[in-house]
Order: structure tokens, then C-alpha cells, then sequence
């Protein structure tokens, strides 16, 4: 790492390769450190960005808590048909 860091992050990083070392979370390792955590990976995820640290090695899991339906053509209009009914029932 050619380029100056920042106390947090140095602090970030040594608290990163520490974990790696002792072969725990980096989570547990900051508490254990009295560091906070939010911080420690906001400014690691900031020197990933900048190519400053290499990625992870791990695949990231993006889940997402949406589910794509396709409703039929005669449920549209069912639907639609539902919904002004209830619109007009709420006086609106």
C-alpha cells in the first residue's frame, strides 16, 4: 500500500489483517479491540472501492425479498375492476 491512509483507516486495516491472523470475524476481533464495527468496515469497504485493498474472496449474497409474479391477462382486469370497486366504497 503505496498511497496514505487515514488513522481510521489504518486502524481499519491492521484490525483486518488481525482478524485474518488470529482467524476470527472481523466483527468479533473490533469488539474484542474496543473498536466500532460500523466504522472499521465503512472504511474498508471505502479502500476496496478505490482499489486500495483487494476484494473479497467471497461472493457476495444479494437476496432479494421481492418475488417476480406474472399475473394473467383475465387477473389484471380482475384486479383493476377490484380496486375501483374499493375505491368507490372508501368515497374516494
Amino acid at each position: 500500500m503505496a498511497e496514505t491512509l487515514t488513522e481510521k483507516q489504518r486502524v481499519a486495516v491492521e484490525a483486518l489483517e488481525g482478524a485474518r491472523r488470529a482467524g476470527v470475524p472481523l466483527s468479533d476481533y473490533a469488539k474484542a479491540k474496543g473498536l466500532a464495527t460500523r466504522p472499521v468496515y465503512d472504511a474498508i469497504a471505502a479502500l476496496r472501492r478505490r482499489g486500495t485493498l483487494p476484494g473479497t474472496d467471497r461472493p457476495r449474497k444479494r437476496k432479494s425479498k421481492f418475488v417476480a409474479v406474472q399475473v394473467p391477462r383475465w387477473g389484471q382486469r380482475r384486479a383493476v375492476a377490484w380496486c375501483a370497486g374499493w375505491c368507490a366504497r372508501q368515497g374516494g
